[in-house]
């Protein structure tokens, strides 16, 4: 079971305040079966450069790795990536490729909160085509409300991939919604987004759980093959 969007290490954005948290939410998604996690902290251009970001990431993940309490609750796999922000240029952005997921090609994005125009989409897939990368668009159920209807099978037919969070198929006003979009073929990915240990916990277990109650074996099948393929798109 792979958490592709998680906000896990200690002190970076607005995610685990400290190591202690850190380790409360490891061992949360280890408890659920969790055995594959990408660690995608906020990236906002605005902010800093891609080369600033990842040496914050890196003192970060130094600090949970050498964490005594690390070796109990470590994952199968983890994956140092990001969760970048869409600004207008990010397909021209030097070192973007810097920010894929692991060793994959995958890039999470965080589109804006608003109707999506023809030059956003443009960078999107020009990501795609001319840079040789997989977009991977985060939790895209936040965004719907703004979207024209069929933009997401339109994204998705052209091989953009859509990332949805697990609390999309917990809550009763979206879970019908949700199993729609995974039956269709339009959901990639899934991921907690967990930022702590209140509000925001990892959930991937329940959600996991009713997607398999509701849409059998098939449907988790699917979410593995695209989990397969992504981790074995290296560089």
């Amino acid at each position: 079971m792979l958490d592709l969007h998680t906000h896990i290490l200690p002190a970076m954005d607005d995610g685990s305040r400290n190591v202690d948290e850190t380790m409360e939410m490891l061992a949360a998604e280890k408890a659920m079966g969790v055995t594959r996690i990408a660690l995608t902290p906020h990236f906002y251009p605005h902010r800093e450069d891609p080369e600033r970001f990842l040496r914050r990431r890196a003192r970060c993940y130094a600090q949970m790795e050498n964490d005594a309490r690390y070796e109990g609750v470590r994952p199968k796999r983890l994956l140092l990536g990001a969760e970048v922000a869409y600004f207008e240029g990010i397909s021209r952005m030097e070192d973007v490729e810097k920010l894929c997921i692991g060793d994959t090609r995958a890039l999470l994005v965080e589109m804006p909160f608003c109707r999506w125009n023809d030059r956003m989409l443009g960078e999107i897939l020009y990501l795609q085509k001319h840079c040789d990368l997989q977009p991977v668009l985060a939790h895209v159920e936040r965004f719907l409300k703004y979207q024209p209807g069929g933009l997401m099978e339109e994204l998705a037919d052209s091989g953009v991939c859509l990332q949805v969070n697990a609390s999309f198929f917990l809550h009763w006003q979206t879970r019908s919604k949700a199993m729609k979009m995974l039956s269709r073929g339009q959901i990639h990915f899934l991921g907690s987004d967990c930022h702590n240990m209140q509000a925001r916990k990892p959930n991937m277990g329940d959600a996991l759980q009713t997607i398999s109650k509701k849409l059998g074996k098939d449907a988790l099948q699917h979410l593995t093959r695209m989990e397969r393929m992504l981790l074995e798109g290296t560089r």
